[in-house]
């Protein structure tokens, strides 16, 4: 009976075989698992750029009109007073001829607004604006067309000695509404924005603005500057005689991969007050 030969693996040949396949799998997955870190890495800072984009843009929209010299900065947060109108005067109530409490302006175009909101002329400084008393604002009690001159408007103000220090040497009034603050919360790494909370006196930090603001809202996540190494989110740099008023953004962001982003950008003010 001859010798018959059977075609096959031997078990070494199979063993072998499984080896270089599970250390091409191995090698494979790693590769699909570094494209996807990859992938989720770039999305996350995509993300992040896009989110300080937007409130860049927001920031810098909201400080092109605002009082003058009503940006004020400290503990982290910046504070301004949004602008609702502005024109010019022909009559001031001032304090040293003893006038009547109202004046006489040339309309702007917005008035639907004007009773409540505040009224300034010639600030010269955050004082002007936000100090308990000031004789350069006072709070517009009503507004009115003057008889037969439908450009004009009659403005009066609340309390009894509502009048102003000193005149604008361009004449012009500015009428304003109740401050924003955009606020850096180091705790929770955020850029928060509060509005409807009234003037005060001192700049508000963003821990008595949650208790006090009618609205907050989170406006960036990932902001980390070391506050205590003096790396501000915001600086106002003040008018000089060659150039206007700067506000510099400064921020640190830190994405959620760990990657660090430094940001800076600065707004120009008008230099009108």
């Amino acid at each position: 009976m001859g010798q018959r030969r059977t075609n096959g693996f031997t078990l070494i040949e199979l063993i072998i075989v499984m080896v270089i396949l599970a250390i091409l799998g191995v090698f494979s997955f790693a590769y699909v698992t570094f494209g996807a870190r990859i992938f989720a890495d770039t999305s996350a800072r995509q993300q992040l750029v896009a989110e300080s984009r937007f409130a860049i843009e927001r920031l810098t929209r909201e400080l092109k009109y605002i009082v003058p010299r009503s940006a004020r900065v400290s503990n982290g947060c910046i504070e301004f007073v949004p602008l609702l109108a502005s024109s010019r005067y022909l009559e001031l109530p001032l304090t040293s001829t003893g006038a009547s409490d109202d004046f006489v302006a040339i309309a702007p175009q917005a008035q639907s607004s004007l009773v409540g909101q505040w009224l300034f002329v010639y600030p010269t400084q955050p004082q002007h604006v936000y100090a308990l008393t000031s004789a350069r604002r006072q709070q517009i009690q009503s507004s009115s067309a003057v008889s037969g001159q439908p450009n004009l408007i009659e403005i009066t103000f609340n309390g009894a000695n509502a009048e102003f220090s000193q005149q604008s040497p361009g004449r012009r009034y500015y009428v304003g509404s109740s401050p924003i603050s955009w606020c850096y919360d180091a705790a929770n790494a955020q850029l928060l924005r509060f509005e409807n909370y009234g003037i005060i006196a001192t700049q508000p930090n963003h821990t008595t603005l949650l208790g006090t603001a009618g609205s907050a809202e989170v406006m960036l996540n990932g902001l980390v500057n070391d506050l205590g190494a003096g790396q501000f989110p915001f600086t106002v740099s003040p008018a000089s005689l060659q150039r206007n008023s700067l506000i510099l953004f400064d921020w640190s962001l830190l994405s959620p991969s760990g990657e660090r982003m430094q940001i800076n950008h600065e707004v120009h003010l008008p230099n009108v007050p």
